[in-house]
């Protein structure tokens, strides 16, 4: 396959272009992960009932630092159910595994 003469400094140009831009992204330092986005991150403002475990509290680890068992996440929530008379749990579900599917309902004070 031949190319017109035409091309040839048309892709050459390309190719350094390219080359260079790869060049400038390689060098830029990386960026930290941030494990908890600002939007998700609780209210440090905010007042929390103290008897109310949080996850790291109950599981002895802060989430995403270690995998945890479905066991374990069963347990936090009945935790927070038996913590706060705002909080029910309820099983919607099996897994195909015969394990009951939960979820929790978090209401305002009556």
């Amino acid at each position: 396959m031949s190319f017109p003469h035409r091309s040839v400094p048309r892709l050459a140009a390309l190719l350094l272009v390219l080359s260079l831009a790869a060049g400038v992204r390689a060098q830029q330092p990386a960026r930290p992960v941030q494990l908890v986005e600002p939007r998700f991150a609780f209210s440090p403002e905010g007042q929390y009932a103290a008897a109310v475990p949080s996850p790291a509290a109950h599981l002895g680890y802060e989430l995403g630092t270690h995998f945890t068992f479905y066991a374990d996440v069963v347990s936090y929530l009945r935790a927070l159910a038996a913590a706060s008379d705002r909080v029910t749990m309820h099983e919607y579900g099996r897994t195909h595994e015969g394990r009951p599917l939960h979820y929790l309902v978090v209401t305002a004070p009556a």
